[in-house]
């Protein structure tokens, strides 16, 4: 039985039309929105992450993604002989490949992934435990504009599952998410970019003694995926997973800083001098001359994020940010930095594990 609510867009889209002598080739009525259900659980046995797990999704033509909703699981079975500590990283991609894998397929290496499937990532969520039972990260992302991805005569969306809890017992994972999309009756002239603002890093909450800042930087150039024109959305999550000494204290707190900004007029150069032209990682002091070391420019840093990430003892983080400062024109010479810096004077510096899965659209237009 044809949908009601579909049947009646298209009535309406035919009557604007019929009523119209003059056809505007800008005007267009947008296709219906779809959900693609990414609904994938796995339970598996191992002490790293040599083997990974992926499932996939057939299908074709253009969309337009629109939204990421639902969850993330992670379950991490307890053992009094052993320091909880468990990883998932959950990727989002789709390929072109007309020969999707079956669901469950083992992968050994990403070198073996991307060069079997021809992907290009989506999103990715990292989920980390440091402590027993279930944990849970939800996920709303709603793309300021969408983009377009292009599948032509067919394809594959691609879900990989790569985690473990380094014990060999059952760990638990699983997706619970929703793709949004539309179908594309027009192309988008404009050229989009995705690209990966992801690190890895270890950072002590406290700016006492030899701690350091932690940057993540993708200069504007012609060697990266960021050009020159405007970048329109900014997505994903982040992870802290405190050390074990934190778990003495239970009601120890502890917090981070995060930020996210842009370094202008050449600004770039000076804070990383002689960096890569590509994508890398810094550090610095967190402290220089008993002041602490801030990681703005004045006038030449933009800040388009900013939050305080706190939690409690053994208590981890798994949250996902919104950046709302949005958009922001960029130029030759700039970069887009995400930031980590200690935010209490404390005795105790150990080390938290954080991790950022973020991404950034861009474009190669100005927009407003």
């Amino acid at each position: 039985m044809e949908d009601a609510g579909v049947r009646m867009f298209f009535l309406l889209c035919i009557a604007l039309i019929s009523a119209t002598f003059t056809f505007y080739p800008n005007i267009a009525c947008a296709a219906p929105e779809e959900t693609l259900s990414l609904k994938y659980t796995l339970d598996k046995k191992s002490f790293n992450f040599q083997k990974k797990n992926v499932f996939s999704f057939p299908i074709k033509g253009d969309i337009r993604l629109l939204g990421i909703k639902g969850s993330f699981y992670t379950k991490t079975v307890g053992s009094i002989n052993r320091q909880p500590q468990s990883v998932s990283l959950f990727t989002i991609s789709y390929t072109k490949s007309l020969n999707c894998p079956q669901n469950g397929t083992v992968i050994n290496s990403y070198e073996e992934y991307f060069s079997k499937y021809k992907q290009k990532i989506i999103s990715s969520s990292v989920v980390k435990q440091s402590h027993f039972g279930m944990e849970k990260m939800d996920i709303n992302i709603n793309f300021k504009r969408g983009f377009d991805i292009s599948l032509g005569n067919g394809g594959c969306i691609l879900m990989l599952f790569d985690g473990t809890d380094f014990s060999n017992r059952i760990y638990h994972m699983q997706s619970n998410v929703n793709l949004i999309y539309t179908p594309i009756r027009e192309k988008d002239v404009n050229i989009f970019y995705n690209s990966g603002l992801d690190a890895e890093f270890t950072i002590s909450p406290s700016y006492r003694k030899n701690s350091l800042n932690a940057y993540s930087v993708i200069p504007v150039s012609k060697e990266t995926n960021l050009k020159p024109g405007s970048i329109f959305d900014i997505y994903g999550n982040v992870s802290f997973a405190p050390p074990r000494s934190f778990g003495n204290l239970p009601l120890k707190k502890w917090s981070i800083n995060s930020y996210i900004y842009i370094y202008k007029n050449g600004s770039c150069d000076r804070k990383f001098p002689n960096h890569r032209k590509q994508k890398f990682t810094w550090n610095d002091r967190s402290m220089q001359n008993g002041k602490i070391n801030s990681p703005f420019l004045d006038k030449d840093s933009e800040i388009i994020f900013n939050k305080k990430f706190s939690s409690k003892g053994l208590n981890q983080i798994n949250e996902q940010i919104f950046v709302k400062n949005l958009p922001v024109e960029i130029k030759m010479g700039d970069c887009i930095v995400f930031a980590l810096t200690p935010s209490v004077d404390s005795d105790d510096v150990s080390n938290i594990n954080a991790e950022d899965q973020i991404r950034v659209l861009s474009s190669s237009k100005i927009q407003h």
